[in-house]
């Protein structure tokens, strides 16, 4: 997550002398930026103010995570839900959110180097020394002075502004009401900058945003689809609740689609914002579980279409709704699929599937990209009958479906569109179309 946390409010008093106190190797502040600029940007320019800071990083007094990078040092104030600084054992390195443990290993220690005893409120420990620090607050009614302490706090129904000042707290634009089951295409081209400083985001977020309001009305699960129209652009997508302040912001959700669990009586705000003035336009879909309908027709295995599954294969691959199990849909341990009808075309794409072994990238590509695979038991006389169930378009010796039936799901079909005028023919067809 390498995010922002919220300072935490620490008495700053300066001496009346400009005593200077000789500190050996501990825990203190480095010499480095007193605000982190996040994981975007460096800090400093090199590393040379935590002595050994490496790439794992470490936790400095004021619970905020370094570490160093081939540009520079890197600092975070680790902020939101779950603030802690420590040890992320899947990462390998220290980073925020994390329950705040050390390295188990004793490799690398949690504590960044700097002034033990640690320096007293008004000093800051600079290259192993603890010295003056005079607080920066000229201009400013609130936020951080420099010297761990603030400028002063904001009144009630006020916020303090990233440069210090107490302003009303401002509120996001809201563009529609979304429901259930809806697509909006919005750009956050032109849009204000209300919004900059979300505690479940880890950076500012200096772009114009675009909001939109769900109220949920019932307990339900949420599809979020959110696809910005440049898949490399920095466009975020943030959840708030209950009001479009920043301060509300929950949850932040990634390009594709998430789940998002909702309450009864809350009302949810999805708010666009981009990182370092980055814009563009984008899709927006929600889908309901509670006004979904599960389709599985046809189908006995993959997405029902309401974020459920139509079954399982536990052996083979799902293809077209159908768990298929014959040559080149099972995985193996020995190279190719023993003469599949795809193992030409996967093959060809991908040496290593006939070469090493049949892998599942091997059946994937076979299913995706080289015809697929099919159940061969059936297969190989070249006839098929309605009801026989012997496969079609896939085997050795492909079988020929009669007149008026189409090869479906591997199976030859015939469509029914007795007493229908339009709507499924049951093979993966229309009966037809009705007049607009």
């Amino acid at each position: 997550m390498r995010n922002t946390r919220a300072v935490q409010a620490v008495e700053a008093a300066l001496l009346s002398c400009a005593l200077v106190l000789v500190c050996a190797p501990g825990p203190a502040l480095a010499d480095y930026p007193d605000d982190c600029l996040g994981s975007f940007d460096v800090s400093a320019s090199d590393c040379s103010a935590v002595d050994g800071l490496t790439f794992e990083g470490c936790c400095d007094q004021d619970g905020r995570l370094v570490w160093c990078d081939f540009d520079g040092l890197y600092c975070i104030d680790c902020a939101g839900l779950n603030p802690e600084c420590g040890w992320s054992a899947d990462a390998g390195f220290y980073d925020c959110g994390t329950g705040g443990g050390e390295d188990p290993s004793g490799d690398n220690p949690k504590e960044c180097a700097g002034c033990d005893p640690k320096c007293a409120p008004g000093f800051k420990c600079v290259n192993g020394l603890c010295e003056v620090c005079i607080p920066q607050c000229d201009g400013k009614q609130c936020g951080k002075d420099g010297c761990g302490g603030t400028c002063g706090t904001c009144d009630e129904g006020l916020v303090c502004t990233p440069v210090g000042t107490c302003v009303e707290v401002p509120l996001c634009q809201v563009a529609a009401a979304f429901h259930c089951d809806e697509t909006h295409s919005g750009t956050t081209v032109g849009a204000v900058n209300m919004l900059q400083d979300y505690p479940c985001y880890w950076d500012l977020l200096n772009s114009g945003e675009v909001g939109y309001a769900f109220s949920a009305y019932s307990d339900d699960v949420l599809s979020v689809d959110f696809e910005p129209a440049d898949p490399w652009s920095d466009l975020n997508l943030l959840v708030l609740t209950d009001s479009c302040a920043e301060q509300s912001c929950v949850d932040w959700l990634w390009t594709g689609e998430s789940l998002l669990d909702v309450k009864a009586g809350t009302t949810y705000y999805f708010v666009i914002d981009g990182y370092a003035g980055d814009e563009g336009a984008f899709d927006l879909t929600l889908k309901c579980q509670s006004t979904c309908v599960p389709d599985c027709k046809g189908k006995t295995c993959g997405d029902d279409g309401c974020f459920g599954t139509c079954g399982d294969c536990f052996d083979g691959v799902c293809s077209d709704g159908v768990c298929m199990t014959g040559p080149g849909c099972v995985p193996g341990f020995d190279p190719g699929c023993a003469g599949c009808p795809c193992e030409t075309c996967v093959c060809e794409m991908d040496s290593f599937c006939c070469d090493y072994e049949w892998d599942s990238i091997c059946v994937d590509e076979c299913v995706d990209d080289c015809g697929g695979c099919a159940n061969l038991e059936n297969c190989g006389d070249s006839t098929c009958q309605v009801e026989e169930f012997e496969n079609c378009g896939n085997c050795p010796v492909d079988c020929v479906c009669e007149e008026g039936e189409s090869c479906y799901q591997g199976k030859c079909c015939q469509p029914d569109c007795a007493a229908k005028e339009c709507g499924d023919d049951g093979c993966g067809g229309e009966c037809a179309e009705c007049p607009p």
